[in-house]
Parts: structure tokens; C-alpha cells; sequence
């Protein structure tokens, strides 16, 4: 069984393009759907795949609890042995459930699938090779596509029957309960504008960086190293401040 990005691109090729980014990057884009759940108090379905983690700070622990308080239903894939598990030990009425995937288990990638009766969405990255691939950033894929979301749930339907048996007709339920009736336009709208401003705000500290790296290599001089780095920067930084006063954001 393919990863969900690689079944999802094989199934919507032409729906969905990937596109490379830094993983600061992506880790902001799941952030930012998980906040969209938070912010709109969605009763939705929440399916997310973490990154691996030894440890946990107190504050993805609370993001991830008041996550669970807000969606319906949430499941959230890790590592066998992760220190998240532990918050399944006091659920105190949010409903998640943690799927612990053993080393032999298939190769998952990071995704987040969002399905509610008003708004879908998913964001979903293939599974890192090698270690240099995690550190420099990956491909990600993203819709807002009601059928693409319930491929994804098809797939994950899938995956838990066949791993996770136990958890199947609880995720089964979630799933009826959760499915697009009507798409909002205007949440989509102010999430889509969102994303391609986090994509915009990446794209430019790369050509920053770039811009540094081209002067360094061209140049001896200290002076026009450093005036080369502090335009750049204050270039990257003047349009992020333009960004957020768009928004309204102090």
C-alpha cells in the first residue's frame, strides 16, 4: 500500500500538483489547519500523521489536547512509544485517539486530513528516505476538494482495517458523522489566501538566501558579504511586515 501522497497523486493527478518546501515550512501549513479546526470550532474529523518525536514540549501537548476537545473525532498516528500517547491516559471529554505504528508498519509520510459538514481539507507529504531529505524539506500536496478528501478517508479506511481493526468501526463512524454537505467559500477562501502567503513569505527567504550565497561566492570582501546579507534581509523582512499589516496583524 502507497503512502496516502503517493495514492492520492496517483488516483487526482490531475487535480493536485506537489510543490517543495523548507520543513519549517510545512510544519507551519499543519499547524495552520489545525488551527483553522480551533478557530471555528469545526466538529470535524481530524486525522493527522506527527512527525517522529522523543520528546514533546507542554505546549504540543495542550495544542493537541485542545484539539481534541474542539473536533468530533481526532486520530493521530505516531510512533509506537511516543511521549504523546500519555495524554490518551487523561482525555477529560477530547475525543482522540492515538494510532501507534510499529517499525515494520508501512511507510506513512505527514499528512492532515480535515472532514466536516462545512469545510475539507487535507495537506499531506510523502514519507522522508533518508535523513537529509527531512532536514532540507519535501514535497506537499494540498486541497480543498471534497472528493479528494474522501479518497483520503477511503485510504485511511483502508489502512486502519488491515493495522488498526480495533479503532475501525469507531474511525467508520466518524466518518458518516463527518462528510461535506456544503462547502463554506468563505473559509476556504480565507485559508487559501493564508497558505499562499506562508508559501509566498518561503519562496522569498530562499531567493534571499540565495542572493547571500551568490555574493559570497563572488566576492572577497567582507563589507559587500554583510551589505549584500543585511539588504536581503531587510528585504525579506519589509514584505513580511507589509504581509501582516494587510492582515490587520500588529
Amino acid at each position: 500500500m502507497y503512502s496516502l501522497y503517493h495514492s492520492l497523486l496517483a488516483q487526482h493527478s490531475r487535480q493536485l500538483t506537489s510543490v517543495r518546501c523548507a520543513e519549517h515550512t510545512i510544519s507551519q501549513l499543519h499547524r495552520y489547519l489545525e488551527e483553522v479546526v480551533l478557530e471555528n470550532k469545526l466538529s470535524a474529523l481530524v486525522v493527522e500523521s506527527l512527525p517522529v518525536g522523543a520528546k514533546r514540549s507542554a505546549r504540543e501537548q495542550g495544542r493537541l489536547r485542545e484539539l481534541g476537545s474542539v473536533a468530533q473525532s481526532s486520530f493521530f498516528m505516531v510512533e509506537k512509544n511516543d511521549p504523546l500517547i500519555s495524554l490518551e491516559e487523561a482525555r477529560q471529554g477530547s475525543q482522540f485517539v492515538f494510532l501507534e505504528l510499529s517499525p515494520d508498519s508501512r511507510p506513512n509520510g505527514r499528512f492532515v486530513v480535515i472532514a466536516d459538514a462545512r469545510f475539507s481539507a487535507l495537506i499531506a507529504s510523502p514519507p522522508a528516505e533518508t535523513e537529509d531529505i527531512a532536514e532540507s524539506g519535501s514535497e506537499v500536496i494540498w486541497t480543498f476538494e471534497p472528493d479528494v478528501v474522501y479518497s483520503a478517508l477511503e485510504y485511511l479506511m483502508a489502512r486502519l482495517t488491515a493495522e488498526f481493526p480495533e479503532q475501525a468501526e469507531e474511525f467508520s463512524i466518524a466518518v458518516r458523522h463527518s462528510m461535506p454537505k456544503a462547502t463554506s467559500l468563505q473559509l476556504t477562501l480565507s485559508v487559501t489566501t493564508k497558505l499562499a502567503q506562508l508559501l509566498q513569505s518561503q519562496a522569498e527567504r530562499e531567493i534571499a538566501v540565495n542572493r547571500i550565497a551568490t555574493a559570497v561566492r563572488n566576492s572577497l570582501e567582507l563589507d559587500s558579504i554583510l551589505n549584500t546579507a543585511a539588504t536581503e534581509v531587510g528585504r525579506v523582512g519589509l514584505n513580511e511586515r507589509s504581509g501582516h499589516a494587510r492582515d490587520g496583524v500588529g
